[in-house]
């Protein structure tokens, strides 16, 4: 779900892909160009995580805006529990904690202020993410929701234990 009611998949996109940008210029090396990044296994190691942020952005959005129906009026009337959703229940929050560590590995020197700034944004999202969004959608979709919720991680896919199985439904 999106901290933007209603936000629709080109609001989000400018949002996290502007912020990688952002960051990109930011911690870029002086005469360096945005296009440039370190030729280290550090950087190779961002090029993969920022690709894997990109597509599963691309992908959380697309299965969200399927529900919107393209409109930015309003939120789904369904719960999405599709695609992406299914494995994590904030993606688009995932996704772009990836853009943002991938774009940081090609670009910048590693500062002690860097990891700090990294954990205050985490602190931030996790924060607006429980104590905002999700009781809003615990008020919007009831009992679907706390179900959702007891079987699909917040921030991380389960890798021990199954899955639930996917249900027939909305997306």
């Amino acid at each position: 779900m999106t901290l933007l009611p209603g936000g629709n998949a080109v609001v989000r996109s400018m949002v996290w892909l502007g912020a990688g940008l952002l960051l990109a210029y930011l911690t870029t090396r002086p005469a360096a160009t945005l296009l440039s990044f370190r030729g280290t296994p550090i950087g190779w190691l961002g090029v993969a995580v920022l690709i894997i942020g990109v597509g599963l952005h691309l992908w959380s959005n697309v299965t969200l805006a399927r529900l919107e129906g393209g409109s930015s009026e309003s939120a789904p009337t369904a719960l999405v529990t599709g695609g992406p959703y299914h494995y994590i229940r904030n993606p688009i929050y995932v996704a772009g904690g990836l853009i943002l560590l991938g774009v940081y590995l090609c670009h910048a020197e590693l500062r002690r202020m860097d990891i700090v700034a990294a954990v205050v944004l985490m602190s931030v999202l996790h924060v607006l993410v429980v104590r905002r969004e999700e009781p809003a959608l615990r008020r919007r979709f009831g009992p679907t929701y706390e179900e959702y919720c007891r079987h699909v991680p917040r921030w991380f896919p389960s890798l021990i234990a199954p899955l639930r199985p996917r249900a027939e439904g909305p997306v």
